[in-house]
């Protein structure tokens, strides 16, 4: 098991492709110099004590497909730049804060977004609507409020889906939208 920061020379590595360093003990940030690596397609870095806001600069990677930041003491918003990443295909986050970020309706690719055990609040962002290949959502264990937008009502129906959100009222629960995402075909 590794400890301490994870050094910020990744300018150096810019033929990376894939970076798991999850179920280590590596506290600090993360390193901005990870958006240097233009090839960079799976990252994981769940399962440490890394801590600090998700610098912009990670997002600058575009061919990322996979991104597990999860079970890390990671804060503040999730970053408007996380729509750069339109190839995305999964994305887990936690601990962050803010407004669930309306830039991920531009993540097209899309398939497992998991920003579950978060401090998100507000509403659910409408453009989580465009996400058409999504098979899983877990928004669970958030403070968001108001309805499930009716655009989730546009997808199949989902693979897996926690909605279960802090302030979701039962008559959100039970919303036209949410019966869409859980029928079954």
């Amino acid at each position: 098991m590794f400890s301490g920061d994870i050094p910020d020379f990744f300018n150096n590595f810019k033929q990376l492709y894939s970076l798991g360093l999850q179920h280590n003990q590596f506290s600090g940030s993360i390193p901005k110099s990870i958006g240097e690596c233009k090839n960079l397609a799976m990252l994981s870095f769940s399962m440490n004590k890394l801590n600090g806001r998700i610098p912009r600069e990670i997002f600058m990677a575009t061919g990322l497909i996979y991104m597990n930041l999860s079970q890390n003491v990671l804060r503040g918003p999730l970053p408007s730049d996380v729509s750069s990443l339109q190839q995305i295909t999964s994305l887990d986050i936690n601990l962050l804060s803010g407004n669930l970020s309306s830039s991920l309706g531009n993540c097209i690719g899309l398939k497992k977004l998991s920003p579950a055990r978060n401090k998100f609040t507000g509403a659910i962002p409408k453009s989580i609507g465009n996400l058409a290949s999504l098979e899983r959502l877990d928004l669970s264990s958030n403070n968001l409020t108001n309805q499930i937008p009716e655009e989730l009502g546009k997808f199949r129906p989902l693979e897996f889906s926690r909605i279960s959100a802090g302030n979701l009222s039962e008559e959100t629960m039970n919303s036209a939208a949410l019966t869409k995402i859980l029928q079954d075909d």
